[in-house]
């Protein structure tokens, strides 16, 4: 149940953020280092930035570099409490800031309260200086054995990712594969990719929690990438959450779909 809820305050937090975004938010304060193996003296509202080590995948460079991120605490944390531990994957446009600017924490377009917060750069390097999440299998596993070393460093209770665009579809691939990592997953802008379906069959993916937030008038991904989704998942059990036509957003009507959820009412009250 407490992962139910805790599903369902992010994607509470991308409503929440957006309404911030449109009374006119300002972006957070450029980002402080402090390494994850200082955690301890990390105070609640500040974004920090590091690095952690990835593997890479190119035959002529084997080895490892850093993926950078930014990475905030939530109110209350101390390094003893482990607390729920929620990932942050960009689109293709964007790079592990964009995860912090737009859910800045301490407003309210904070993403995941009470949780701690982690916003990461993809694991594929395409060539041109930019990182991206694309779902190759040697990327994926890359990218779970660093997102498992800031878990260790970090005092995760569980693991929750939240993908947007490309970075949701990466999300979903992550969470079909080694779905006893991941607690739960939210899809924004993005539906699942083909490696979690087969013939309108659901893979490993059935036993994570998942919920998809869609805008209706989406340029980017097209809202029936969650349509196709919502109807695989269907097949097991999943349920609507609601559609809400007043989203904050240029995006149209937004809708919100929850796998698992055999009653959805008690964990969303603020969607009654």
């Amino acid at each position: 149940m407490r992962a139910f809820r805790q599903l369902a305050a992010v994607v509470g937090g991308v409503w929440l953020a957006a309404g911030a975004a449109s009374m006119g938010v300002q972006p957070s304060a450029a980002p402080q280092e402090l390494p994850l193996r200082e955690a301890a003296k990390a105070k609640p509202g500040v974004v920090y930035q590091t690095t952690v080590r990835v593997r890479t995948n190119q035959p002529d460079a084997p080895g490892e570099e850093p993926l950078r991120l930014t990475w905030t605490v939530p109110d209350g944390f101390t390094i003893a409490a482990p607390r729920p531990l929620v990932y942050i994957l960009h689109g293709d446009e964007h790079d592990y800031r964009w995860g912090h600017r737009a859910y800045p924490p301490t407003t309210a377009g904070e993403l995941a309260p009470g949780c701690m917060v982690v916003s990461i750069d993809g694991p594929t390097e395409p060539g041109d200086g930019t990182r991206i999440f694309a779902a190759r299998p040697a990327d994926v596993v890359a990218f779970r054995d660093a997102m498992l070393e800031v878990a260790r460093q970090l005092p995760s209770q569980r693991i929750i990712l939240f993908g947007s665009a490309e970075g949701g579809l990466f999300a979903s691939a992550l969470a079909n594969g080694f779905p006893r990592v991941i607690d739960g997953v939210v899809l924004h802008g993005a539906g699942l990719h083909e490696v979690a379906f087969f013939q309108g069959r659901l893979g490993s993916i059935r036993s994570v929690p998942v919920a998809l937030v869609h805008g209706a008038d989406d340029p980017a991904m097209p809202i029936t990438q969650s349509f196709d989704a919502m109807a695989v998942l269907r097949t097991a059990h999943s349920h609507i959450m609601q559609k809400r036509p007043d989203f904050p957003k240029d995006l149209g009507t937004v809708l919100y779909l929850a796998l698992g959820m055999e009653y959805p009412a008690p964990y969303l009250p603020f969607y009654n």
